[in-house]
């Protein structure tokens, strides 16, 4: 038997029928509009990212710029539970606020798997750059640093 997909109240719907697609639509509507909204804001060396929901899409988040004069910019994913997205804002961010000689931003990563990771890629980023900074090439002071070589 054939499947009718409707769009209802923007949600999409489906079913052996109009009647059933619309019931369809509409729990999916009612589980959207459940559960928790509450935005989280994460802010470190004026940076920022903003977790939030939104029904049809789920959580995700936007970054925040000072240079941007506020102006939020979303990551364009979209993830199934508020933790899945704090776990990606908070490393997004910690990358945003590295710097090669200051803090390193892992104060934001909450996660111990996900510090573990930080740390690795904060040690490659400053081993490519001391690498870049001795005359070597790019390709030189990637594989150079892949391999945890220093100059």
């Amino acid at each position: 038997m054939p499947t009718v997909r409707i769009d209802y109240f923007g949600m999409d719907g489906s079913g052996r029928n109009v009647t059933e697609a619309k019931k369809d639509a509409g729990a999916k509507i009612e589980e959207a509009l459940s559960g928790d909204y509450s935005p989280v804001l994460i802010r470190s060396n004026g940076e920022g990212v903003l977790i939030f929901r939104e029904p049809k899409y789920g959580w995700g988040y936007a970054l925040i710029h000072p240079d941007t004069q506020g102006v939020i910019r979303s990551n364009g994913s979209a993830y199934p539970t508020k933790n899945e997205a704090e776990l990606k804002a908070r490393n997004h961010l910690a990358q945003i606020i590295f710097t090669h000689d200051g803090p390193d931003g892992s104060e934001v990563i909450k996660d111990k798997h996900d510090l573990h990771n930080h740390k690795r890629w904060v040690t490659w980023q400053r081993l490519y750059k001391r690498w870049i900074d001795a005359g070597a090439t790019d390709h030189i002071a990637h594989n150079n640093a892949c391999q945890g070589l220093e100059p």
